[in-house]
């Protein structure tokens, strides 16, 4: 475990900076010592890194918050967007490096330099359209509706502890589910399965209509990565929640 200042060390961030992390809920500590002071374990240091990267990419904190708050969130992923994200700063920085040897090399021989060698690397454009691509999909995946204003309302109040309980109890409906893929996707067993993740998401994210059900259920099998997440769960289980909840959102 670790206490604030030695995290604060760790992520080259102030003190007052976690403390205000954790007041809007974008870090909150694992747990708090019988002396009060705010103990943070490994999944807090991970999250941590996201919140530095994202900001590092542009994003507001509302907006962080909003990703890794995503039942769906992927750090697998996000590590690798991230070190996408870098691999172009680490190709500007070179360029730049280049056309400053350049220009000294051809300052020493009293030469000039071609036009096109003296702006390597000050261009932007790449990293931007890294950073536009990501605050494109959060916006087209979430938007400022009221379900992601309750969301983000629920979700800031939620600990490590809770988010445990949660992904605890996401799992267990998917098993029961994944148990009952020999089953139609409209049994008994399934369509229970169906109701239970609508009465999860309704409980800790947002009022889960029929209406975003169904948009939810679409976007399992339309999405390559949530396709993928679910797939991975158990083969050909994107499909068959998919089916699922289109039969749920007919028949209520």
């Amino acid at each position: 475990m670790y206490q604030i200042k030695a995290l604060a060390e760790l992520g080259d961030v102030s003190i007052r900076t976690l403390r205000h992390y954790d007041k809007i809920g974008l870090l909150r500590p694992a747990s708090i010592s019988e002396a009060g002071y705010r103990l943070y374990n490994q999944a807090n240091l991970e999250q941590l890194q996201h919140i530095l990267y994202f900001k590092a990419m542009g994003f507001a904190l509302k907006e962080i918050g909003l990703i890794l708050n995503d039942p769906h969130f992927d750090r697998n992923e996000a590590l690798k967007s991230h070190r996408e994200g870098l691999l172009l700063e680490q190709e500007r920085l070179t360029e730049m490096i280049s056309a400053l040897d350049l220009s000294i090399q051809a300052h020493c021989q009293n030469r000039e330099i071609k036009e096109k060698d003296m702006f390597k690397g000050i261009s932007m454009k790449k990293i931007k359209e890294h950073q536009a691509k990501y605050e494109k999909e959060v916006k087209s995946r979430w938007g400022k509706t009221a379900a992601y204003e309750q969301s983000n309302k629920k979700t800031a109040q939620y600990g490590p502890e809770k988010w445990k309980t949660i992904q605890a109890e996401v799992n267990q409906i998917y098993q029961g589910m994944v148990e009952s893929m020999s089953e139609e996707p409209g049994s008994k067993a399934n369509q229970m399965g169906v109701a239970q993740l609508q009465a999860h998401f309704t409980a800790y994210y947002y009022d889960c209509t029929l209406e975003i059900l169904a948009g939810l259920g679409q976007m399992y099998i339309i999405d390559e990565r949530f396709k993928a997440f679910y797939d991975e769960i158990q083969d050909g289980f994107a499909d068959h929640l998919s089916q699922a909840i289109a039969i749920f959102c007919e028949k209520v």
